[in-house]
């Protein structure tokens, strides 16, 4: 499995932890910790705060994680700001 495929299976987990859609990176970290990931915390803050946000200049696809504090890491996986552009 790769860190996206990972990050992307533990969101529902995440937001039923943090009680939101808003959660800030390190809960995706715990969260895969949790679950025995292979995966180096910087790279799945990476993934999660660049790679994987549909804010960041990189491709995506639907359903990324939305950046929406750079100065807090806090992130949404909520995709309103781009509703109908097929981003």
């Amino acid at each position: 499995m790769t860190a996206r495929d990972e990050i992307l299976a533990v969101l529902p987990a995440v937001r039923v932890r943090t009680g939101s859609e808003t959660f800030a990176p390190q809960d995706v970290i715990d969260e895969l910790q949790r679950r025995g990931t292979s995966y180096k915390p910087s790279t799945i803050r990476t993934h999660v705060v660049s790679r994987m946000c549909a804010a960041s200049m990189l491709p995506i696809t639907m359903g990324e994680p939305t950046m929406i504090s750079s100065a807090s890491e806090t992130v949404s996986t909520v995709d309103d700001e781009f509703p109908s552009s097929g981003r």
